[in-house]
């Protein structure tokens, strides 16, 4: 994309960038919230303390965070995959996150 980014408008880059991101963080968020249901998952969830435990929110506000930044998106759908972000939620905030990440590096590069 920063190749392409001196013959292509950065907010179509962006945006096209974004859905293409968002169709890869889909396929990582169902096969994730799929799973999240196995006896496995459930295990490792008893076992946790109590204290151990984070806010509800707080699996969002970090899966908003790597979903922005460079970082690998896979983290960051997994971790709201196993959260009880709702598919359509998941949806606008990848696109919205991954969207303005692609678009701070077109501009910045």
């Amino acid at each position: 994309f920063i190749n392409l980014s001196s013959q292509i408008h950065p907010i179509t880059a962006a945006i096209v960038g974004g859905f293409g991101a968002l169709l890869y963080d889909l396929l990582i968020f169902t096969i994730t919230r799929r799973e999240s249901r196995s006896r496995f998952v459930q295990a490792i969830r008893e076992r946790i303390p109590g204290r151990l435990r984070l806010p509800p929110w707080a699996p969002l506000l970090f899966g908003m965070v790597i979903l922005a930044s460079p970082l690998p998106d896979e983290l960051a759908a997994g971790m709201l995959g196993f959260s009880a972000v709702s598919a359509r939620k998941f949806f606008l905030i990848s696109f919205a996150m991954n969207t303005a990440g692609i678009f701070i590096l077109l501009v910045l590069r």
